[in-house]
């Protein structure tokens, strides 16, 4: 017996053009995803996330995202110059499990499932240097997290 994909909470840090445009109606349309809680600093009556996206969480700093127990998967959708320290920050603070098709695709394998929770996605430019990078990698390493950069 076949059982359904859990449904993974998304964190949105970052609510311009790319989250608006590309990220929010990706999510969207994967049923196994759940559009949970977008950050947004400063929103105005003309650019509210929680007016365009009634029912999510709205939050105005990255550091209540993360600590939030029912995100899953953090994407950050900031200015470049943001990613490092958010990144580092949302796989500090992943906390639990989410299905992932890499993990059903181990278990029905018989091999050891991986230990993965949340998931931390950042937009290009990653970081602007390598050492940066070898530190955010080393990271998702320690702590178990899947690291992706996107777009």
């Amino acid at each position: 017996m076949t059982m359904a994909p859990k449904t993974s909470n998304v964190g949105i840090i970052g609510y311009g053009l790319s989250a608006k445009v590309f990220h929010i109606p990706l999510i969207q349309a994967v049923p196994e995803l759940n559009l949970y809680a977008i950050v947004q600093r400063h929103p105005t009556l003309d650019n509210d996330a929680s007016t365009d996206h009634p029912g999510i969480k709205a939050y105005k700093a990255a550091e209540e995202l993360v600590q939030d127990p029912s995100v899953d998967i953090v994407v950050i959708t900031t200015t470049p110059g943001t990613h490092f320290e958010l990144t580092k920050l949302a796989l500090e603070h992943g906390k639990h499990g989410m299905h992932h098709p890499i993990k059903d695709e181990i278990a029905s394998t018989n091999h050891t499932q991986p230990d993965i929770h949340c998931t931390a996605i950042v937009e290009k430019p990653f970081v602007p240097t390598s050492q940066e990078a070898d530190e955010l990698i080393a990271l998702s390493h320690k702590h178990h997290r899947l690291l992706s950069v996107y777009q």
